[in-house]
Formats: structure tokens, sequence, C-alpha cells
């Protein structure tokens, strides 16, 4: 190694380094944001048409956690978060009249994290990488209206399916003191599926590959 990548590397490492400086010790946090969903319909009637055609809506999402930081950067935490998303459009229906649906999507997960912190040098951010795995919950249910039968509805039921879950995230913290510290989180979370209870006709309405995007600010402190 020359002296030019010595001084390079050097620089390097200077600008970035892991938060060995932090102490080690236990934490907690809150986190309110902004869940933005994914996820494709089914209808197990085997004719898409017999249900409505089903959108997601952004909703809102709440988290607590905890976990240990090790003052190498790594840090272990166990978080609970819930979403509750609005689902609702309109289809053509069985006989091709339009009906309109109302229902809703809700999922409470419970993940096992790691993340790992980075300082950087002349400023008090101090951006972090995470990652996990766990369950989620999810609660979906509908109503059906048939424009042509207004005074007629067709129910499904509340269901809810226990899923494995998983996440990749990313987020800025600033200490605004020696305990406490203001978060700006970004994560993508799996969430498997959700399905509805069954219809007077014993069918469900199902959700494959339901994932949301999720933005929130929060707050973390240090014991």
């Amino acid at each position: 190694m020359n002296k030019t990548q010595l001084i390079l590397m050097s620089a390097l490492v200077a600008g970035m380094q892991t938060a060995n400086a932090a102490e080690p010790g236990w934490y907690s946090s809150l986190n309110l944001g902004y869940a933005i969903p994914e996820g494709s319909l089914a209808h197990d009637g085997g004719d898409a048409t017999q249900g409505p055609d089903y959108d997601l809506d952004h909703g809102g999402v709440v988290g607590l956690g905890g976990g240990y930081r090790f003052g190498n950067g790594l840090r272990l935490e166990t978080d609970l978060r819930y979403r509750a998303l609005d689902a609702g459009g309109i289809s053509g229906g069985a006989l091709g009249a339009p009906s309109y649906a109302d229902g809703s999507v809700t999922s409470t997960t419970w993940m096992a994290n790691m993340a790992y912190d980075f300082v950087l040098q002349g400023t008090k951010l101090q951006p972090y990488l995470k990652g996990g795995i766990g369950a989620a919950w999810n609660d979906a249910e509908a109503d059906v209206l048939g424009a042509d039968h207004p005074d007629r509805w067709a129910i499904y039921s509340s269901g809810t399916d226990t899923q494995f879950a998983w996440s990749l995230g990313a987020g800025l913290a600033y200490p605004i003191d020696d305990r406490l510290s203001l978060t700006a989180d970004y994560q993508y979370v799996d969430l498997g599926n959700a399905e509805t209870g069954t219809d007077i006709n014993g069918h469900r309405m199902r959700f494959d590959d339901l994932g949301s995007h999720e933005v929130t600010l929060g707050l973390r402190y240090a014991f």
C-alpha cells in the first residue's frame, strides 16, 4: 500500500466510523408514521368478477420497541407495530352490474431486529441500517353492496391469519441530549397474506403478497 492509498483510507475511516464510543445499555423507542401498502387481490370463488376489485389505501402505523446496544455499533431490538389500512373499490360484479366494496386490513407485527449504527464525523447525525424477522397477525374484512340491489349486502366476515414477516430498513438518529434521540426511519415489511372470513356462499377475499412501505418519526430513550 503506497502513501496516497494510506492517506485516503485514513480519511475514509475518519469520515465514517462505527459507533464504538456509545455506552452499552438498554433503550426504548416510540414511532409514529405513514404506511403505503402493496398487495394483489384474489377471490377464492374461482371467478374474480364475483368479488370486488379492492384497492388498499394509505394508512397509519404506530410502534413500540426496545433493545440493547453493545457499544460497538451493533444493536439487538424487538418491536411491536400496528398498521391500519382501508380497502375499497368497484367491480363489474358477477352479472355485469357494478358492486361497491368497503373494508379494512389491519396488521400487527412482532419483530426481532438487528441494527448497526454509524457516526459521521463533524455532525451529530447517526445513520443506521436494520433488518428483522418475526410474525404478522393480519385481519381483513369487507362489505359489498350491489348497485342494482342497494338493499342487498354481501358480507365477508373478519378473518385473521398468522404469517411469517421480514423487514429491511434504514434511518437517521439525532441525539437531543445524552439519553434522548429523535429518529427518522424507513422500512419495508413483508406481511405475507391476509384473508377475510367467508360470505354466504363460502367464498373469501384474499390479499396475496401483502407488504407495507413505512416512514416514521420517533423518539429513542437510553437508560
